[in-house]
């Protein structure tokens, strides 16, 4: 499933990233979101354009458009 403002409040594992451009998925792997990444979907805003995201122990605000293009799973082993 994509990564969207639907899974607020869950935590979810990086499946997939799939970006044809090189500068974004750099940038992703820069903060950390790659393949096997753990994240916690924190809030959104109120146009739903936005994802407030909390990744290895630090907060992100991702465009959610781009967040169309990461697949995730719901993790349950989160504690």
């Amino acid at each position: 499933m994509q990564l969207s403002y639907r899974l607020k409040g869950k935590v979810v594992k990086v499946t997939d990233v799939n970006f044809q451009d090189q500068h974004i998925l750099h940038k992703l792997n820069n903060i950390g979101v790659s393949k096997g990444t753990i994240l916690k979907i924190l809030n959104n805003n109120k146009g739903n354009n936005l994802l407030h995201l909390l990744i290895y122990g630090v907060e992100y605000v991702l465009r959610a458009k781009d967040c169309e293009y990461i697949n995730v799973k719901e993790y349950k082993d989160f504690k």
